[in-house]
């Protein structure tokens, strides 16, 4: 339900293709069908750990560069233990769609805070 509310809020900003995955287990498979500019992933997930995933994604010749947003529960320093790449950002549940926007303007360097 959280994905398909997440899903609706970025169909209204307008600007993003989304793709969606619930299942740890088949993200870089459909990471490597959908080749996403950004991924917004929580760190706990069913069956697979976000943090393993993203290693995978950055050993992927064609994923590695591909940035990860974590949404987690989990405090900063928690998710910080379980070695979360630098290059990633950590947002921690709650959160809101513009602190996500912001996140994305980072990314991309493009401003989308306009049209949430």
């Amino acid at each position: 339900m959280l994905t398909d509310m997440w899903r609706i809020l970025f169909e209204r900003v307008g600007r993003f293709d989304i793709g969606i995955e619930n299942s740890g287990e088949a993200v870089l498979e459909t990471a490597r069908i959908f080749h996403p500019d950004l991924i917004f992933m929580d760190v706990c997930l069913t069956g697979r750990n976000g943090v393993e995933i993203a290693a995978e994604l950055e050993a992927d010749p064609v994923l590695k560069s591909t940035p990860v947003l974590f949404l987690t529960g989990l405090t900063r320093e928690e998710a910080a233990e379980r070695q979360v790449s630098g290059r990633h950002m950590i947002l921690t549940k709650p959160v809101e769609l513009h602190e996500i926007l912001a996140c994305a303007e980072r990314f991309f360097r493009v401003p989308m805070l306009e049209a949430a």
